[in-house]
């Protein structure tokens, strides 16, 4: 999954993700732990919503 596309979602619309197979949680896992270690990430377009990146 593209960071820009984690950064769409919010916690319900990843989950639904989830559900319908459509990416799996170590993917989101590892989206989320790549936002979190690379702050800068959100001024480049790969993580835009704050509350994903911190």
């Amino acid at each position: 999954m593209k960071l820009s596309e984690y950064a769409s979602y919010d916690a319900t619309g990843l989950a639904e993700l989830v559900a319908r197979k459509e990416v799996s949680a170590d993917e989101l896992t590892d989206a989320a732990r790549y936002c979190r270690r690379e702050p800068a990430a959100e001024f480049h377009g790969g993580c835009h919503r704050a509350a994903h990146c911190r």
